[in-house]
């Protein structure tokens, strides 16, 4: 996965990238569905795995990216309430953190 054009995208081993997952988007009306839910749970994973591997460079332009699709959002009601926590910890942390910008 790397950030290309404020977008996130796949990439094999080999650099030949994949057409794009299916990215939430709030843009649509009504709630996520389940599939942009594990999509969404995806992406706040990584930046779990990102901070514990202690990339933490890394993290803001993933934050940027993800942090506006959560509010308004009742995640915490959803099967991703777990990956959203850690997000929500993970990215009150690194606000924190001088070094990490």
């Amino acid at each position: 996965i790397k950030l290309c054009d404020k977008q996130l995208q796949l990439v094999a081993a080999d650099g030949a990238s994949d057409p794009p997952p299916s990215f939430p988007s709030k843009s649509k009306a009504g709630k996520f569905t389940d599939e942009e839910l594990d999509v969404l749970a995806l992406f706040f994973t990584l930046v779990k795995n990102v901070f514990i591997i202690g990339a933490l460079v890394h993290l803001p332009p993933l934050m940027a990216l993800l942090d506006p699709l959560r509010h308004g959002e009742e995640l915490h009601q959803t099967n991703i309430r777990n990956e959203q926590a850690y997000f929500c910890n993970i990215t009150q942390l690194v606000e924190e953190l001088p070094f990490a910008k």
